[in-house]
Order: structure tokens, then sequence, then C-alpha cells
């Protein structure tokens, strides 16, 4: 039997709070990955403030990802400041991860460097184009790999897993239907599943379900469990 270490999924299973989805997630997975997905909010208003500190009194457990902010140019040194600022607020909670989306432009890998060396737990994640990711990799930075965003760009995955193997710390795992992605883990290709989740057990890369609804995350957990019992595989939180 081949042992799946860690499976984590979103804090938008429930359409309701961080906290609630963490509350209702832990038991079924390793990781929740915490949607901080827009940069205007004011994360220092009291509620903010005093959800960051119930997630860490709940954190056991459990590890956090996080995802950044994702509506921030990135290719604009003053908005590196505004994921700086997210980034320190969101320190006591000890985030596995910190995940962000790139920008092919020279001034994001300046400060990707600046901020890796402050956050060295970063992740860069596939968006669609995948060309500069020997930029990512030769500045020491690691990945997330965002599978559905892979096969929407027609991206060569079996090369891009193995050409950056020492880099991918974490997948984004879901399915993509007729070019809509974040769907059930139930529409990628059988061969490819296989594939993945072999790769993620030699390398050790955390597996998240990156689908936002009840619906779709049921349906990938038990599709996952059946694939799981007729290919070999045991998962300690669905046995």
């Amino acid at each position: 039997m081949k042992e799946i270490n860690s499976i984590g999924t979103t804090s938008f299973i429930l359409h309701d709070t961080r906290l609630k989805n963490v509350e209702y997630l832990k038991g079924l997975v390793d990781i929740v990955q915490l949607l901080y997905l827009e940069s205007f909010e004011d994360i220092k208003s009291p509620e903010d403030l005093n959800e960051i500190r119930k997630l860490q009194l709940i954190k056991n457990d459990i590890e956090y990802f996080i995802h950044m902010p994702i509506d921030l140019k990135l290719s604009h040194r003053a908005e590196w400041a505004k994921l700086n600022h997210f980034a320190n607020v969101l320190k006591p909670l000890n985030p596995q991860h910190l995940i962000i989306h790139p920008e092919n432009e020279e001034i994001f890998f300046e400060e990707m460097v600046n901020f890796i060396a402050i956050y060295p737990n970063t992740l860069i994640e596939n968006i669609n184009e995948v060309t500069f990711f020997d930029k990512v990799s030769s500045n020491h930075a690691d990945i997330c790999f965002d599978v559905g965003h892979a096969i929407i760009a027609g991206v060569d995955i079996r090369w891009f897993l193995n050409r950056y193997k020492d880099n991918i710390k974490a997948y984004h795992l879901h399915g993509v239907n007729e070019g809509k992605d974040h769907l059930s883990v139930r529409h990628i290709d059988l061969k490819l599943l296989k594939y993945l989740l072999d790769f993620a057990i030699d390398h050790n890369v955390k597996i998240i379900i990156e689908v936002f609804g009840e619906k779709d995350f049921y349906d990938s957990k038990e599709f996952l469990r059946g694939f799981f019992k007729d290919h070999g595989y045991i998962y300690h939180r669905w046995d």
C-alpha cells in the first residue's frame, strides 16, 4: 500500500467565515488553505484580528496554508508593501506555506527574492504561462503546482513536474470540464491522477483539493476514497 501523508482543502467549503470552515473541516483533512484574496480589505479590523486569534486557538491537529491576495499587481514595487503587511499580520498563524500569484516581470523576481528572504515558506503558483519558472527555481523559490491551471493552459504536466521536482512542495488539485476548473477531482484523467499521486508520495508534495463548496469537496473526497481503494493507496483520515 502507498500512503498519502497530507491532504487539505480551502476555507470556502462552507459559504461562511474562515473560522467556521476550519472548525467544520478539522478531522476531515490535514490542511486548510485560508483564503485572503482581496488586499483592499482592512485586515487590521477588530473582526479580522479576532478571527486570527481564534484561528490560532483552534490550530491543533491541523496546518494552515495562506493564499495571499490575488488583486495585487506584483510587477509594481508598491504592491509588495501590501503583501508584506498581510504576511506580517498573519504571521501568528504560523502557516506552513504562503501562496502568491506571479507576474513575468523583472520587478516581480527582484521583490520575490526579498520576500522569500523573510518568508522562506512562500510558494509561487502557476497561473497561465510557465515559461518563466526557470527564474522562479533559480532564485530558490518553491512552487505550488496548480493542476487545473496547467490543464487549461496546455502545459505538459509530466515535463513540468520532472523539471521542477525539487521545488514543488504542494499541489492545487481540482478537475476541469469544458474549460471550467475548480471542479471535483472526478474530472481529472485517471492516468494523470495516478501519476500525480505517485509523484506526491515520492517527493513529499502536500495536496490541496482546491474547490469551493460542499458538493465538489464531498464528491472529490468520495471519488478519491474509491480511487485509493482500487489503486492501492491509503490516507489516514479517510480509511
